[in-house]
């Protein structure tokens, strides 16, 4: 057998001599809808939004429903929404 050891050359691919973050500016333009920056990625950021300012709606809505629900409650009771002084109440709402 031939003691031969195969040589390989390395050479760096263009994008390599850049480093890990790449210069400002330095990209390309989206050319489809899922690349970086394009339709879909601008889809999918509105929807977190609606989704976010969605919830943040429903428990504000749902937190001042509560607290007129209670000062409703406390001034319709005749003994204060805790029941008489010195008892917590039944715990019925």
């Amino acid at each position: 057998m031939d003691d031969v050891i195969p040589t390989t050359t390395t050479s760096l691919a263009p994008d390599a001599e850049q480093g890990i973050i790449p210069e400002p500016n330095s990209g390309r333009p989206p050319e489809d809808a899922g690349d970086r920056g394009g339709a879909l990625q601008f889809l999918v950021l509105g929807l977190i939004v609606v989704a976010l300012a969605g919830g943040v709606t429903m428990v504000v809505r749902e937190s001042r429903r509560n607290l007129a629900r209670t000062r409703s409650q406390a001034l319709t009771s005749p003994t204060g929404p805790t029941g008489p002084a010195g008892s917590a109440g039944d715990g019925r709402r």
